[in-house]
């Protein structure tokens, strides 16, 4: 804050950093996140500025989705009703912001609400088929659940594996080309280097001239 002080004054800093509505920039609004230390930063990092109290929103919403259930007869209609009125509330939420920055996360989070929404109304259905039938529709829920397991799956690859994998690689091709120049590590390099501007080429295509500086005396 102090440097920022020294530097801008409150105008020039709300003027280059904020919108006219007062909500800050985008870019600023990730740089803070980047470099917030502060216990909460997890909280928060992920939402856009606009939306910093989301989460305890959905907190709020899952200790009323509680309610219908503990304090209301089960198997009730007085009950799934309760549950059914809560759970809209925080899907119509869901699907009409966009607090996360991450489409991923976004589509992950509506997906879950649709999933949730379609169990509902299959244990209502189901209540109704039993009641004038012998059949069930536990067949149909538990195929509802597993292409949720799988859509879940999936997103948890794209998200948590893939980066994983892909920086694993990344590593790798940037030792390898360090280890063309001569180099084990970065740290031996006496200016800066940024070898990931040449990821995919070879050492070997470098100038003369480029491998002499980088070159270990």
């Amino acid at each position: 804050k102090s440097s920022l002080e020294d530097t801008f004054s409150a105008p020039e800093y709300e003027e280059r950093y904020c919108h006219k509505s007062g909500a800050t920039k985008k870019p600023e609004w990730r740089r803070f996140v980047k470099t917030d230390m502060t216990a909460l930063a997890k909280k928060y990092m992920d939402l856009d500025a606009r939306w910093m109290y989301f989460p305890p929103v959905l907190v709020l919403l899952k200790i009323v989705a509680l309610i219908p259930v503990i304090f209301v007869e089960p198997r009730t209609f007085e009950q799934r009703l309760g549950c059914a009125i809560v759970q809209m509330a925080t899907s119509l939420l869901l699907f009409s912001t966009t607090p996360y920055s991450s489409p991923i996360f976004m589509i992950t989070l509506r997906v879950a609400e649709v999933h949730q929404n379609l169990l509902l109304g299959f244990q209502n259905l189901d209540l109704v088929v039993r009641n004038d039938s012998n059949d069930d529709l536990a067949g149909g829920m538990v195929a509802i659940t597993a292409v949720y397991i799988v859509f879940s799956a999936i997103v948890f690859v794209i998200t948590a594996v893939f980066p994983v994998v892909s920086r694993t690689l990344r590593m790798k091709n940037i030792k390898k080309i360090l280890k063309g120049f001569g180099f084990k590590h970065a740290a031996s390099i006496s200016i800066f280097f940024d070898p990931t501007k040449y990821e995919g080429k070879s050492a070997k295509k470098y100038s003369l001239r480029v491998a002499t500086i980088l070159a270990p005396k």
